[in-house]
């Protein structure tokens, strides 16, 4: 599956989507890998330390609703696919504010 690596947004908020690699508890960091164009993989450290971290997924009953709920980014194994919501940092890391794990059907923990 090909993902776009890194969508830009408005006031230097970016997305960064790709499969979970390894976590750092005492860091407080993810690496996730993001594929980019022509299949091309790279490794991404993102600090977690203050970021929401939601399951989300389409509501049955209403299909164009997502409906979210709570969870830990440390129940989920290598290789889940997750969407993170950051902003750089002034030390030029990457700070997430929210990591959203999508309902894919494959990766339940």
């Amino acid at each position: 599956m090909a993902v776009l690596a890194t969508l830009a947004e408005p006031e230097g908020v970016v997305r960064h989507a790709g499969r979970l690699q390894s976590l750092r508890p005492s860091d407080g960091v993810l690496v996730i890998e993001e594929t980019g164009p022509n299949g091309r993989g790279e490794l991404v450290e993102i600090r977690i330390q203050n970021a929401s971290v939601v399951r989300v997924s389409r509501d049955p009953a209403d299909p164009w609703r997502w409906r979210e709920q709570s969870t830990n980014i440390y129940r989920w194994p290598i290789g889940t696919f997750v969407v993170v919501i950051a902003r750089a940092s002034q030390s030029g890391g990457i700070d997430a504010a929210r990591v959203e794990i999508p309902d894919v059907g494959s990766d339940e923990p």
